[in-house]
C-alpha cells in the first residue's frame, strides 16, 4: 500500500480515477487510503479511459449546457458519461503531511510548512536515539530544477542537527544533491501503513543517519562528524572537544564501530592513546562526552554509542 501511495505521489496530478488501471489493480490498497484519509474524493472533472473502444485510451470530460457529462472519442464521437465513471480521487496533502508528524511524533512547534510548492514539506524536529532530528517530506524530486530548488530550500536553514528527507522519489537520486548533514530516506523504506496511519521504520531512519547503508566521504553521517584528527566532532545536535588522548580514544572506537565490531576492550583502547590509564581517567576532565558517548560493559568493552 505504501508503495502505490509514493507511485500516486510521483504524478504530476497525483490522483486515481473509477476504471483506470490503476484503479483496477489497486481496489483494496485504494480503499484503504481512502479511509485513512490519505485520499479524498475530487470535484474536478479529469479524462477517464474510454467507455466505447476496445483499444485502451482515455478521454477528456466534459460538462454539457445541460448539466451531463460528454467525452469524445476520435473513433466514436461524442459519448455520454454516467457520473458514476467520474469519480476521482486525489492525494490529500494536509492529511499526508498530519500523518506524517503523527508517526515522526514530532515535537508540535514549529509547524509544518511548505517550503518549495508541491515538492518539498518542512515537518518538524523529534529525537531518533542520540540524534535530535529535522525531518522533511518532498516528492517528484527527480528532474535538476526541482532538486536544486528543495537544495536551496533546505541550505536556508542553518545545519545545526542532522536532517532527514522522506520522499518518494528514489532515494539514490538525491544522496549526493542535498546539503551537508541531510540525508534522503525512501518513504517506504522507512514507513508502513497500519489500520491507524502510518507506522515509522526507527531502523531505517538510524541507518541514514548513520549512514550504515551507503559510502560516505569523510568520517560520519548525517547524524555525525568528526574533525579529521578526532580533536572535535558533532553528533546529533551536541558538540564535544577532545584532548589528543581522548581523540585518539574517540578514533579507535570509531574505527571499531565503522568495521562492524561490538566494540574494544579497554586495554586496546588506552594502547592508541599511548596510556596504561583506564578510560574513565582519560575522560576525568570531559565527563559529559564519556557520558553521553562512550558506552561499556562489565567485561571490559567499550564502543561509541552512535
Amino acid at each position: 500500500m505504501i508503495n502505490l501511495l509514493c507511485e500516486l505521489l510521483e504524478l504530476p496530478d497525483p490522483v486515481v480515477s473509477v476504471g483506470s488501471t490503476m484503479w483496477t489493480k489497486n481496489r483494496v490498497a485504494i480503499d484503504r487510503l481512502s479511509r485513512l484519509g490519505a485520499l479524498t474524493q475530487s470535484d474536478a472533472v479529469r479524462t477517464i479511459p474510454c467507455p466505447a473502444c476496445d483499444e485502451h485510451h482515455y478521454v477528456r470530460v466534459e460538462r454539457t449546457e445541460a448539466g451531463t457529462f460528454r467525452a469524445y472519442c476520435p473513433n466514436e464521437g461524442f459519448l455520454p458519461i454516467d457520473p458514476a465513471d467520474l469519480t476521482v480521487l486525489q492525494v490529500d496533502f494536509p492529511c499526508l503531511i498530519e500523518a506524517l508528524r503523527l508517526a515522526i511524533n514530532v515535537l508540535s512547534r514549529p509547524l509544518a510548512q511548505e517550503l518549495v510548492p508541491g515538492h518539498l514539506w518542512f515537518l518538524g524536529e523529534q529525537r531518533i536515539k542520540a540524534y535530535r532530528t529535522r525531518f522533511y517530506f518532498g516528492r517528484r524530486l527527480t528532474d535538476l530544477e526541482s532538486i536544486e530548488r528543495a537544495g536551496a530550500a533546505l541550505a536556508a536553514k542553518p545545519a545545526t542537527v542532522p536532517a532527514l528527507l522522506l520522499t518518494s522519489s528514489p532515494a539514490s537520486v538525491l544522496t549526493d544533491q542535498l546539503p551537508k548533514r541531510h540525508a534522503p530516506v525512501f518513504l517506504a523504506d522507512a514507513c508502513r501503513m497500519t489500520n491507524a496511519g502510518f507506522a515509522v521504520e526507527e531502523a531505517a531512519l538510524l541507518a541514514a543517519l548513520r549512514a550504515d547503508d551507503r559510502v560516505v566521504i569523510g568520517t560520519g553521517g548525517a547524524g555525525y562528524i568528526f574533525s579529521k584528527g578526532f580533536r572535535s566532532g558533532v553528533v546529533g545536535d551536541k558538540n564535544y572537544t577532545f584532548t589528543k588522548k581522548q581523540a585518539a580514544v574517540v578514533e579507535a572506537l570509531y574505527e571499531a564501530y565503522a568495521s562492524g565490531l561490538h566494540g574494544l576492550h579497554q586495554s586496546e583502547a588506552a594502547a592508541e592513546a599511548d596510556s596504561n590509564q583506564r578510560l574513565v581517567q582519560i575522560f576525568r576532565d570531559n565527563k559529559e562526552a564519556y557520558e553521553e558517548l562512550i558506552g561499556s560493559d562489565d567485561q571490559g568493552y567499550y564502543w561509541l554509542k552512535l
